[in-house]
C-alpha cells in the first residue's frame, strides 16, 4: 500500500475517534454563609447546568443537614432549594438560597442574595420548616440569610483525540523526513 495512502487512512481513523468535550456537573461550595441569628451554613453540592439537576448535596447548618432537593421546589440555576429529606412533610427542614446570577458550567463565584422582608414573612433566602400537610404547603422561616457565596472551579475535560492527532502528525513528519533522507542518500551515490 502506498505510504501516503496509509498516512491518510491513519489520519482519517484518528478523526473518527475524536470526541467532543461534554459538560459535567460542577461542584459548588458554600462560603461565608451567615444567617440573621449568627449561624452559618457549610458544605457543597454538584450542579449540571445543561440538565439543571443537583447531585451530591451535603450542606450542614445548626438546624439540620441537607441531602436532597426540596421535592416541592427543586430550585434551578438561580435558586438553591434543599430539604433534609426527599419527602416533604410537616416539620421538614428546608433551605432556600437565591443566587445573584445563574450557575453555569464555567464555575466562578456567585453571591447569595440576602433575604428581603415581605409582608407576612421573609423573601427567598432563608432556612425554615415545612408547616403544611401533606406536601410542605407553607413554610415557617426560622432565620434569614444575611450574606454568603458559592464558589466552583470549572471542570476540565481531557480530549485524548487531540493528542492522538498530534502523534499521527509527528509520525507523518518523521516518516517523510526519513524517506526524504533515504532518497537523498541514494541520489548522491
Amino acid at each position: 500500500m502506498n505510504t501516503n495512502l496509509r498516512l491518510s487512512c491513519a489520519a482519517l481513523a484518528a478523526l473518527l475517534v475524536a470526541t467532543t468535550a461534554n459538560a459535567m456537573p460542577i461542584t459548588w461550595t458554600l462560603q461565608d454563609v451567615i444567617f440573621s441569628d449568627g449561624g452559618t451554613a457549610s458544605g457543597s453540592f454538584a450542579f449540571d447546568a445543561a440538565s439543571e439537576e443537583f447531585f451530591n448535596i451535603d450542606i450542614t447548618t445548626a438546624q439540620d443537614t441537607y441531602i436532597a432537593t426540596n421535592p416541592e421546589s427543586s430550585g434551578g440555576p438561580d435558586l438553591l432549594s434543599f430539604a433534609a429529606d426527599a419527602v416533604a412533610v410537616n416539620g421538614l427542614s428546608v433551605l432556600a438560597l437565591e443566587l445573584s446570577t445563574n450557575m453555569t458550567d464555567a464555575g466562578g463565584t456567585i453571591a447569595l442574595l440576602p433575604a428581603v422582608d415581605v409582608p407576612g414573612g421573609t423573601g427567598f433566602s432563608f432556612e425554615g420548616t415545612c408547616a403544611g400537610t401533606p406536601a410542605c404547603f407553607g413554610i415557617v422561616t426560622n432565620r434569614s440569610l444575611v450574606s454568603g457565596f458559592i464558589v466552583a472551579a470549572p471542570q476540565t475535560v481531557a480530549e485524548p483525540a487531540g493528542a492522538l492527532l498530534g502523534l499521527v502528525g509527528l509520525f507523518a513528519l518523521w516518516h517523510s523526513r526519513s524517506r526524504w533522507g533515504a532518497e537523498r542518500s541514494t541520489r548522491s551515490a
